[in-house]
């Protein structure tokens, strides 16, 4: 005799959204006036085991998705195909469990809309290059697939913050993610970017209230 058995692919690959609860302080559905120079920061809900997050941007003559290895992204006019003010935004998120190779399902859309003009004070955590009194460095850069140097430095003696590294390329996908514990006053790593297929990479550094980007071409 035979007996049937069915697999529970819902249950298997779980979807998310931005996170949809008012009485919680990463409320992040349904947001307005939002600024993009990096004091802001969406939540997703966290999924189990999930290895990226990718949230989806859209409106119509618009699409935009952006990785990151964590539940929330922080909201900067990012170099390429960057969000734009006084503008509202279809925003959906769905997660990997296998480093972006596949992608569950996006779930429920929430909307975001951004503030009507950049704040007065200037945008301090921009896109590339960081804040004005502070430069990411990257070298060798062009290189050819070889271990590069990151160097940034003016945090101040005695701190010590969490801080993520991602490289991802022009699409979007991210190929690479680190975690890290910033002590003291600068950041000096390397990253091998051997095996690198030939083009332009974003180079991202990213901690709670700051962003920096950095382009590097692999040839």
């Amino acid at each position: 005799s035979a007996c049937r058995l069915k697999i529970d692919l819902t249950n298997q690959c779980p979807t998310t959204q931005l996170l949809n609860d008012p009485s919680n302080s990463h409320h992040s559905c349904g947001l307005v006036n939002v600024p993009l120079n990096g004091s802001r920061t969406l939540y997703a809900a966290a999924v189990s085991g999930a290895t990226n997050y990718q949230f989806e941007f859209s409106h119509p003559g618009f699409l935009r998705k952006i990785t990151s290895p964590g539940s929330n992204l922080l909201l900067t006019q990012w170099y390429t195909m960057p969000l734009q003010y006084n503008s509202t935004y279809n925003v959906r998120v769905r997660v990997s469990f296998d480093n972006g190779a596949n992608y569950c399902p996006f779930s429920s859309t929430c909307t975001m809309s951004t503030a009507a003009a950049p704040p007065s004070q200037g945008n301090q955590n921009a896109m590339e290059g960081g804040s004005e009194s502070m430069d990411l460095a990257v070298w060798p850069n062009p290189n050819h697939g070889e271990v590069v140097t990151l160097k940034l430095a003016g945090f101040g003696d005695d701190n010590e913050q969490e801080m993520t590294i991602t490289v991802t390329d022009l699409f979007g996908k991210q190929v690479y993610a680190e975690r890290t514990v910033l002590q003291g006053d600068m950041l000096n790593t390397t990253l091998d970017m051997q095996g690198y297929a030939a083009g332009i990479y974003l180079v991202n550094v990213n901690t709670t209230d700051h962003v920096w980007t950095k382009r590097v071409i692999v040839q």
